[in-house]
């Protein structure tokens, strides 16, 4: 789950602090009633899932909220749980139980790389994200 499309959501739905937002998420994106909603709330319910909440530094105005419901909510699921962030992006103590890792960052060919692939083929917006990218806070 994008952390900014859940943040997003959890403004625009004003969903509250006992709300379960991975529940009301997986509902609002895949319709509440699909078989595939009820196969992942399954997998949630029974501890097998492996949740990725993907940038946590990218949550806005609600990171603390969704950083008290990572600890209060989904660490006692006993789910596997990968959480992404920036280094500058979380609060240390409030994942103090969590392990870190730290992954290196992409390479200058890898970079361009994932460029061409969400850029259409206009060179000019090739070369402008480019430039973009050589910017040290993009090599943290």
């Amino acid at each position: 789950i994008l952390l900014i499309d859940l943040s997003r959501e959890l403004t625009r739905q004003g969903w509250g602090p006992d709300e379960d937002l991975v529940v009301s998420y997986l509902k609002l994106v895949h319709g509440a009633g699909s078989q595939r909603c009820t196969m992942l709330l399954h997998v949630l319910e029974t501890d097998r899932a492996l949740l990725i909440l993907d940038g946590l530094d990218e949550a806005g105005t609600n990171k603390a909220a969704i950083e008290t419901y990572i600890q209060q909510r989904i660490v006692s699921r006993r789910c596997h749980l990968v959480v992404s962030s920036r280094n500058t992006g979380f609060n240390e103590k409030e994942f103090g139980n969590f392990k870190f890792l730290q992954l290196a960052p992409l390479t200058p060919k890898m970079q361009e790389e994932v460029v061409k692939k969400r850029v259409p083929n206009s060179k000019a917006d090739l070369d402008k994200i480019k430039q973009m990218i050589k910017k040290p806070e993009y090599n943290e």
